[in-house]
């Protein structure tokens, strides 16, 4: 009866032994699975790290160029301004040289009326053609009144 729990008790002791074994076997394919699943979470997170990294750079940079894009556009917005107020100012300077234009051509235009009305009153009238070549032959022979009056003041 010994013998039979010493055989039982001995084949209990392989069966155990074959378990344990069976047991580290597992134990050391979870470690294995383990450490690997640990150093895909490093690789992982090391990626995740580095994309981090480089998504902080592009959206710094991306302000920055929105900064830069800003100020260029406030300098074109105050240029605008500056040649729109200049334009505004040529524009009344033209309407101003306009109206002198138009001032003097109207003075021009009676100027010449009253010359062609002159001319008309001379030819009509034969003393009064006679008078205009006299006066423009004293004017001609420095006879003008204005000569002689110079010349009286100097004495």
């Amino acid at each position: 009866k010994f013998r039979s729990q010493l055989i039982v008790a001995n084949e209990r002791a392989h069966l155990a032994e074959g378990m344990t074994a069976a047991m580290r076997y597992t134990l050391s394919c979870e470690v294995a699975h383990r450490n690997i699943a640990d150093k895909k979470l490093i690789k992982l997170t090391e990626k995740m790290a580095k994309l981090r990294g480089r998504c902080n750079d592009e959206i710094r940079s991306e302000r920055a160029h929105s900064a830069r894009i800003e100020l260029w556009v406030y300098a074109l917005l105050s240029t605008f301004t500056y040649f729109r107020c200049e334009i505004s100012h040529r524009e009344q300077l033209v309407d101003h040289q306009q109206d002198l234009d138009r001032k003097i051509q109207r003075k021009l235009r009676d100027e010449l009326w009253q010359h062609n009305v002159a001319v008309q009153m001379i030819g009509l009238d034969v003393d009064a053609l006679l008078l205009f070549f006299a006066q423009r032959l004293a004017a001609l022979a420095g006879a003008h009144q204005s000569y002689n009056d110079a010349l009286r003041a100097n004495g």
